[in-house]
């Protein structure tokens, strides 16, 4: 598992249950940095719980591709993952879809201005 370019401009990370989320969240940080023109979707199925490294790795992650005009979107998170980000109210900075395909087809939906 790990970082999958999908395409030219899509990185598909596909995380690994803790310890494992912060070194994939920093592999995946470096790639932006290197494709500024690329947006992240992340595959959550495989992740039961989340430290607070990971977190903030997704809070760095959300503000480096948003300074370059990028979206970070999420899917397959079970219920219990979902229930971390909002206990740790970061929930309203995400993007959460479905699966694979929802997170896709979401990249090429504009995002409604705030």
């Amino acid at each position: 598992m790990g970082i999958i370019n999908h395409t030219d401009n899509i990185i598909l990370v596909e995380l690994q249950s803790e310890p494992k989320i912060r070194p994939e969240l920093d592999k995946a940080m470096e790639m932006v940095r290197q494709e500024t023109n690329s947006d992240v979707i992340i595959d959550l199925s495989r992740v039961d719980i989340l430290l607070s490294l990971s977190i903030s790795g997704f809070v760095q992650l959300h503000k480096l591709l948003t300074a370059s005009g990028r979206r970070l979107i999420f899917f397959n998170a079970s219920e219990l993952t979902r229930n971390i980000f909002k206990l740790t109210c970061v929930d309203c900075f995400f993007e959460f879809v479905e699966d694979r395909d929802a997170a896709i087809a979401a990249l090429n939906t504009p995002v409604a201005a705030e």
